[in-house]
């Protein structure tokens, strides 16, 4: 009975030592612990901190004053506003349009004797019987303006703006008009003798009883305009556009006309005695009472061409030269 005892104690250490030696199991080698808790929400983000001091003050700029200086608009113009550049913008008084740029030190409003007026806007200024001689009007705009008496003699107006402007019996002597644009522009009677106008857009202009003598209008445009009376004695008119220009009873005597074109003009009574008419286009040309001794004729196209006997060139071997 006492061995049995023994021998049940022996097996219940050896079940017990089997048990905490037993291998674990083979499908859960690290057993997960899951909680049962909500998961983590953020809370609500804080109130902002307070404002840093401020920061230093930059340089000041350039002031007012000296940003305007010596900028202004033309006469009959006002200041609309200004670009980005700080430079004023004029526009025209009732036309609704502005144009911008800075007229350097440029006083637009200054008159007399050797002004300085280039570029200015001049459109419309009532400058009659203004004195400005030896002015420099490069490049201006005197659109309508009106300068009828005005004395612009040895003044620059170098590619200026005259259209339909009044130069009624105004005094250019000497001027240089080269490249300017005259066109419908009244002229009556004005004095433009000695003058440079090569180049320069007189088309339709009134140049009635007008001098221009020993002006130069080498590649001028005359096309319309009427010259009747007027004085173009030893003037320069080579391949000057004449086309249907009124040059009755104008003198040209000494005048250059090679290669114009004298298409459709009314050269009744004309005085081209001495005058150099060499490859002119007298193309339907009315030469009637014209006067011609020892003008230089040659290569001039003659094509339905009035003769100063009022003979038809075509009726003369297509020419008038034994006519004149």
């Amino acid at each position: 009975m006492k061995r049995f005892y023994i021998f049940g104690i022996l097996a219940i250490f050896s079940l017990v030592f089997a048990a905490c030696n037993s291998a674990p199991d083979a499908q859960s080698p690290n057993p997960l612990l899951v909680s049962s808790d909500p998961p983590v929400v953020s809370g609500k983000t804080g109130s902002s901190g307070s404002i840093g001091s401020q920061g230093p003050v930059g340089p000041a700029g350039p002031s007012a004053a000296e940003t305007l200086r010596n900028q202004q608009c033309g006469l009959g113009n006002f200041v609309t506003g200004f670009d980005q550049g700080g430079n004023i913008i004029c526009g025209a008084s009732g036309s609704g349009s502005s144009s911008s740029g800075v007229l350097s030190s440029t006083n637009c409003a200054a008159r007399g004797r050797g002004v300085n007026l280039r570029g200015c806007d001049l459109r419309g200024a009532d400058l009659r019987d203004a004195n400005l001689t030896n002015a420099d009007l490069t490049g201006a705009d005197l659109d309508r303006a009106e300068l009828n008496g005005a004395d612009l003699s040895g003044a620059i107006l170098t590619d200026a703006i005259l259209i339909d402007s009044d130069l009624a019996e105004a005094k250019l002597i000497g001027a240089n008009l080269s490249d300017a644009d005259l066109n419908d522009a009244d002229l009556t009677e004005s004095n433009f003798s000695g003058a440079n106008l090569s180049g320069a857009n007189l088309s339709d202009a009134n140049l009635i009883g007008a001098n221009l003598s020993d002006a130069d209008l080498s590649g001028a445009d005359l096309s319309g305009a009427g010259l009747t009376n007027a004085n173009l004695s030893d003037a320069n008119l080579t391949g000057a556009n004449l086309e249907d220009a009124v040059l009755i009873n104008t003198r040209m005597r000494g005048a250059n006309l090679t290669l114009a074109d004298l298409r459709d003009a009314d050269l009744t009574d004309a005085d081209l005695s001495n005058a150099i008419l060499k490859f002119a286009d007298l193309t339907n040309a009315d030469l009637e009472d014209a006067r011609l001794s020892s003008a230089s004729i040659g290569g001039v196209i003659w094509d339905n061409t009035t003769c100063p006997d009022n003979t038809n060139s075509d009726n003369r071997s297509n020419t008038c030269k034994n006519n004149l």
